[in-house]
C-alpha cells in the first residue's frame, strides 16, 4: 500500500514540485532540512568526507553537502525512484556528487566501513517500521567505526495538538483515528503542504513511536547521540507564508532530527 501511495507522490506528474529548491521551501524545509544542514556543517560533515544520502530525492541536501566536503570528498545520493534520481542528475551536478538508483533497504554497491556519515531527510516517516530496521542496518554496515547517521523525519508528537496552520494540514478522519487508537505504529495519515513560493504537494507521514525509532537504530548497531525537537515558529511562518499562514500554533514540535554513532559491533550480521 505505502509503494503506491509513494508512487503517487513521487512521480512523472508531481516531480517538478520536488525540484531544485523547492524541497527547501515546504514547511519540512524551512524548520526541518535547513536546521539539519547546519547542523551537519558545524557538528558532523568535514573535508574530505564520504557522505551517502538515503532517500535523496531531488538532491538538494545531497548537493548541499558536497559542497561542504569539498573536492577531496564525495557524496552520494540514493533513491529508489527512477523519476527523481533523473531530476537529481539533471539539475545538481559536481565532481564530487553522484545519484545512484537503490534500495535503501536492501544491500548497497558500497563497501563495509567505508562511509563517514550517512543521513536520511524527511524518508522514516514515509516507509514502514521493517523497511526502517532494514535502512538502519545497512547505514550501519557502510559507517566506519564511530562514525555518525543523522536523520530528519516528523516528530513523534506532531499529531498530539491541535493545531491550525494554512500551509500544513492533514487528513482531519485519519486524525481521528490517530487520536482515538492506542497502538498507533504504522498509521498512515495523508496530508497537503504548501510551497512558500506557490502551489501545493501531497505528503505522507506513517507514524512511528520515538522508542521504536530508537530500538531499531539500537538493534543496527546505531546509538543515539543527540536528537533534536524542530518546532515550527510563529515569525517565520508568517515571513515565509504569510501573516494569516498561522491559525492556532502547534503546541508540539513537528520535526526531529537523530544523532546515530555506530557503536562497537554487537553479535548482528552485518554482511561484511
Amino acid at each position: 500500500m505505502t509503494d503506491r501511495l509513494l508512487s503517487t507522490l513521487y512521480s512523472a506528474d508531481t516531480v517538478e514540485r520536488w525540484e531544485r529548491e523547492k524541497t527547501m521551501r515546504l514547511s519540512s524545509g524551512i524548520w526541518g532540512r535547513e536546521p539539519t544542514l547546519r547542523y551537519l556543517r558545524e557538528q558532523v560533515l568535514e573535508a574530505g568526507h564520504m557522505v551517502v544520502d538515503l532517500g535523496t530525492g531531488g538532491g538538494f541536501p545531497a548537493y548541499q553537502m558536497s559542497r561542504v566536503v569539498g573536492p577531496t570528498g564525495r557524496v552520494i545520493g540514493i533513491d529508489m525512484n527512477e523519476v527523481m534520481i533523473a531530476a537529481a542528475r539533471a539539475h545538481f551536478r559536481a565532481d564530487n556528487l553522484v545519484f545512484q538508483l537503490g534500495d535503501m533497504t536492501g544491500k548497497l554497491p558500497i563497501e563495509c566501513g567505508s562511509v563517514d556519515a550517512v543521513t536520511s531527510f524527511m524518508v522514516l516517516h514515509n516507509v514502514m517500521l521493517d523497511q526502517i530496521s532494514l535502512m538502519f542496518r545497512e547505514a550501519a554496515r557502510i559507517l566506519k567505526p564511530d562514525a555518525s547517521a543523522v536523520v530528519l523525519t516528523m516528530h513523534p508528537d506532531a499529531f498530539d495538538s491541535d493545531w491550525e496552520l494554512d500551509f500544513l494540514w492533514y487528513d482531519g478522519r485519519a486524525l481521528q483515528q490517530y487520536r482515538e487508537t492506542f497502538d498507533r505504529e504504522g498509521l498512515l495519515i495523508p496530508g497537503r503542504a504548501k510551497n512558500s513560493n506557490g502551489g501545493e504537494n501531497e505528503i505522507l507521514s506513517i507514524y512511528h513511536t520515538r522508542q521504536n525509532i530508537v530500538d531499531a537504530a539500537w538493534w543496527a548497531d546505531l546509538e543515539l547521540a543527540e536528537e533534536r525537537a524542530l518546532w515550527i515558529d510563529d515569525a517565520t511562518a508568517a515571513e515565509s507564508f504569510g501573516a494569516n499562514a498561522n491559525r492556532r500554533f502547534p503546541a508540539t514540535p513537528m520535526y526531529w532530527m537523530l544523532h546515530l554513532k555506530k557503536g562497537a559491533q554487537r553479535s548482528i550480521p552485518n554482511g561484511c
